[in-house]
Order: structure tokens, then C-alpha cells, then sequence
């Protein structure tokens, strides 16, 4: 399943044709808002969707039908949304664009149609994921590249540290150096003549590898990030 601003479609994976199930109605948002979709233990699909007026959503939809269903609502920004093996849902709201970095865990009932908050809490950004281990241990991680564990019956958050060791490209190695020099490089296709800054290792349109190094203005118009 596929959920878009105001749409909702069944995705083939085999050759990717997209289906619309479901428009419009509570699926409506404001423009670039953040939705998230969860598929129920039964296969049912439900959508938490940015209503507008810092307020979200949660909709359940007939996957055959397309019918919505507002089963609640919940204060704030919608973040993540994700099943928990009991079939109850975890939603991740942050309170809102004037309190940074805060957000609230709930936990929602389908069949009993109740909502109940697990963990409130602070970090240095916004959530930016949420899992559920087969135990049911909570996983939440965010922008800031911190990562929590929350306490599914008391809501109590653990901090978990994650260290790793990064490694750069050549090709990155050539844009940080030159970065550190002041100026910009990036790598030329030798097929498409496409520029690409950082560098890769290879053009991401037809596979060619790129090593011409292209001296770069400080000033440009950016077509994707």
C-alpha cells in the first residue's frame, strides 16, 4: 500500500501499477504535511493524517471498499505510526512546531476504540522512526541520530547509544578536501554530461562511472537533496 496527500493506493510489486483504493475526504491535509501508514494483524490499513490546525487524524480504510473511518484524533504534528503485535497502534505526535523536539507516544486500541499515552518526552530533534521488537519492546530513533527504548507497560524511555564508524569515498574524500580548501567540486558523467555534487562513484542515471573532476561556483539552483 501506497498513502499520498489525500490518496490511497494498492501497489503491485511486481510491476509497480498503483491502484487507487481510496481519495480525498479525511484523508485531506495541507500541502507537504507528514502522513504515516500502518496495516492492522488482520491486513486492515489504517492512516494517521495531518489535519490542519495542529491536530492528526487516525483513519481506518476498507481496503476493498475504500470506506474511511475516523476512529480519533490526537493533538499535535503527526510523526510515525506502527502496529504493535497485540494489534494495538503506536502514534508518535510532536506537540507542535513551537515546542522543538517534544513528542508524545500513544497507544490506541482498534476494537475498544480507547488511546491511552505511554511516554512524553524531549531530544534534540524531531522522531523520525518507531519499531516494535516480537517481544514488543518500543524502538523509537530521531533526527538527531539518538536512539530510545520505551517500556511498552510503563512508558519509561532508556536512552541507547549507537556508535559507528564512518568511512568516506574517494570520490567524498576529494569533496570534503576540496570543502576545506574552499571550494566545490563535483564529478561529470563521461555518457549523460551530468554533473553531480558530492561526487559519486558512478552516474546514478545510466550506471557510468564518473572520475572527470568539474570545478564548481559558489552559487547554483538545486534541482533534488
Amino acid at each position: 500500500y501506497a498513502l499520498g496527500r489525500g490518496n490511497f493506493a494498492r501497489v503491485d510489486l511486481d510491476d509497480g501499477e498503483r491502484t487507487l483504493i481510496s481519495s480525498g475526504g479525511l484523508l485531506n491535509g495541507p500541502s507537504g504535511a507528514r502522513n504515516s501508514l500502518a496495516i492492522g494483524v488482520d491486513g486492515t490499513p489504517y492512516a494517521l493524517v495531518n489535519a490542519g490546525s495542529n491536530l492528526a487524524r487516525l483513519v481506518r480504510i476498507d481496503p476493498e471498499t475504500g470506506a474511511q473511518t475516523l476512529l480519533s484524533t490526537f493533538a499535535g504534528l503527526p510523526s510515525e505510526l506502527e502496529r504493535e503485535p497485540s494489534g494495538t497502534l503506536l502514534v508518535v505526535m510532536l506537540q507542535g512546531p513551537q515546542v522543538f523536539g517534544a513528542y508524545d507516544l500513544h497507544r490506541f486500541d482498534p476494537a475498544a476504540g480507547t488511546s491511552q499515552r505511554l511516554s512524553s518526552g524531549r531530544v534534540g530533534n524531531w522522531p523520525s522512526g518507531l519499531a516494535v521488537a516480537r517481544d514488543g519492546s518500543i524502538f523509537t530513533g530521531f533526527d538527531s541520530d539518538s536512539f530510545q527504548r520505551v517500556d511498552p507497560v510503563t512508558g519509561i524511555v532508556v536512552p541507547i547509544e549507537l556508535d559507528y564508524l564512518y568511512a568516506a569515498s574517494p570520490e567524498e574524500s576529494l569533496f570534503y578536501t576540496s570543502l576545506s580548501k574552499g571550494k566545490l567540486v563535483g564529478q561529470r558523467c563521461p555518457g549523460c554530461g551530468k554533473v553531480y555534487i558530492p561526487p559519486r562513484s558512478a552516474c546514478p542515471a545510466d550506471g557510468t562511472p564518473t572520475a572527470e573532476e568539474v570545478p564548481l561556483p559558489d552559487t547554483g539552483k538545486p534541482l533534488a537533496f
